[in-house]
């Protein structure tokens, strides 16, 4: 080191003055360079972490309007009142439309892939509940309709021919 120290010595003053000028210069630019390097770093870092949390209030969203399809289900299947048929279909079209939006901010195909998932499992869902609705119709949802009100109908025209039956003391009917 002292050897270079030697050799620099030796050199004008003027000459001096513009290697140092030069290394300063050099030396500044590197750090530059390095500092532009490091901010886009940090820029990219906090754009990744923004997009992450934002996927996960969209899945939360997701998730807490799923609960609520499966809330609505449980309600209609335990009252058959039409109020939760709707809270249903609307929680189903909230998940739809959030899953739609978590779809366009997806990245990797994996991601992609995995939403689409979803989707047509929110579909099915959605489908599966209309059917289960359509069968409880047809069933009846009051003891006066469907083919609950058919059978209790039919129940009451035997009752009433039993009757007449029975009054006209029928040895057949008695037995």
């Amino acid at each position: 080191m002292q050897l270079y120290f030697n050799k620099f010595n030796n050199i004008k003053v003027v000459w001096q003055i513009r290697i140092i000028t030069l290394l300063s210069i050099f030396t500044l630019l590197a750090m530059q360079l390095n500092s532009y390097t490091d901010a886009n770093q940090v820029t990219g870092a906090n754009i990744n972490t923004e997009n992450i949390a934002y996927k996960a209030n969209l899945f939360s969203k997701i998730y807490t309007y799923g609960l609520q399809m499966r809330r609505s289900e449980k309600d209609y299947l335990n009252r058959l009142q039409d109020k939760y048929i709707k809270k249903y279909e609307a929680a189903l079209a909230k998940s739809i439309q959030l899953t739609d939006i978590f779809y366009s901010v997806a990245v990797t195909a994996d991601e992609k892939s995995k939403i689409k998932h979803v989707i047509s499992g929110l579909n099915a869902s959605g489908e599966q509940f209309s059917k289960v609705v359509a069968m409880a119709v047809k069933l009846g949802l009051t003891p006066d309709t469907g083919l609950k009100g058919e059978l209790r109908r039919a129940v009451h025209k035997v009752e009433e021919i039993i009757s007449i039956h029975a009054s006209l003391q029928d040895p057949k009917v008695l037995m």
